[in-house]
């Protein structure tokens, strides 16, 4: 398979030991012969450790018919 991806705009929050992070990304690549190119949010939370910060969770799900990125995230 042929796969890039690749962050366009993110926000970044951060509140004493937790951040969250909503992150547009594009992705464009190969599968099963058939070519793709799509964009999509991902959302990721991070707490603090005394080792440094890490992933708590990630959740992402891709633009398509009916679900359209807002164009705030679009700048």
């Amino acid at each position: 398979m042929n796969f890039k991806e690749e962050e366009v705009y993110e926000i970044t929050e951060i509140f004493g030991n937790i951040a969250h992070r909503f992150s547009l990304y594009r992705k464009i690549g190969v599968l099963a012969g058939e070519a793709f190119d799509t964009m999509g949010m991902k959302t990721m939370q991070f707490i603090r450790t005394p080792c440094g910060w890490k992933i708590s969770s990630i959740a992402w799900d891709d633009e398509k018919i009916g679900l359209a990125i807002p164009e705030r995230y679009r700048k």
